[in-house]
């Protein structure tokens, strides 16, 4: 197996096991927090869309697909290429509302699709270089 099929296979993995575990969930459910500092179910899934949708962003030098394709407005939230969750206060935990299932997966698959596309196309050589640069920068 190539590198290229076991991330899309990882990849796809993840999607199917949101669409598992999201089966059934109310919005009231997506946004239950255990404790008032604790991640909602529909915000855990919005922000892991997040970080892979920038990831990606990072890699391919394309627009987030949560500014191109305007997901920011079906989440109820602004044009914000750095609205990804990082940093995020109790406050801003308890703040956020999840919309239902079908638009949290709807995003997931869309940046999904973009992954696989990418993936058969990437060299090695640059998510090595990727990989690197964004270790030193969080290391920094």
């Amino acid at each position: 197996m190539e590198w290229q099929e076991l991330l899309k296979l990882e990849f796809e993995r993840i999607f199917n096991s949101l669409k598992t575990v999201t089966d059934g969930l109310t919005v009231q459910d997506l946004n239950w927090q255990p404790q008032p500092d604790s991640n909602s179910i529909g915000w855990l899934i919005w922000h892991l869309t997040r970080w892979q949708d920038i990831q990606m962003t990072n890699l391919t030098k394309q627009e987030q697909l949560w500014i191109s394709d305007k997901c920011y407005e079906k989440f109820g939230r602004l044009a914000d290429a750095r609205d990804t969750g990082m940093g995020h206060k109790p406050d801003d935990l308890a703040n956020f509302r999840s919309p239902d299932v079908d638009v949290l997966l709807d995003y997931n698959r869309v940046v999904l699709i973009r992954i696989v596309i990418q993936i058969i196309h990437i060299d090695i050589l640059e998510v090595q270089v990727v990989c690197l640069l964004h270790h030193l920068l969080v290391m920094s």
